[in-house]
């Protein structure tokens, strides 16, 4: 499990970075992401360069971003990360939340692992609230 949670840090830390090489570093070439935001999945995508390729789209959206680990627990092929995460728009999304603006939400990351490489994702954030608007 050891080796798992380097991966899982490694990834946490690439994504904080924005360093989209390290982020697929660990990755399964044909790996599955899923997102899935107030239990709507928001993107699905396969293979780990369209993953890069979406991970530096998204660099555009956000001034910062950051999640963190509070617990893993691991099950079978699986790991369960718990995170907070907060974030902070560089551009407005979809009316809902303007530019600026500081939001945080409770989440989780899924792995599935065939060894020490990461054959899906699925991205879990709950309740995304908006804290106030920094610009």
């Amino acid at each position: 499990m050891k080796d798992r949670e380097l991966i899982i840090h490694n990834y946490i830390r690439a994504y904080n970075e924005f360093d989209a090489d390290a982020l697929v570093r660990d990755l399964a070439p044909d790996v599955f992401y899923e997102n899935v935001a107030d239990d709507a999945v928001a993107m699905s995508i396969r293979g780990t360069n369209n993953i890069k390729e979406q991970f530096v789209l998204a660099q555009d959206i956000f001034m910062s971003r950051e999640i963190h680990v509070k617990n893993i627990k691991h099950t079978g092929d699986h790991s369960e990360v718990d995170l907070p995460y907060q974030s902070i728009l560089a551009i407005p999304i979809k009316g809902r939340f303007p530019k600026g603006a500081a939001m945080e939400s409770d989440g989780n990351l899924l792995f599935k692992f065939l060894g020490n490489t990461i054959i899906e994702i699925v991205f879990m954030l709950d309740d995304i609230t908006t804290l106030n608007n920094i610009i």
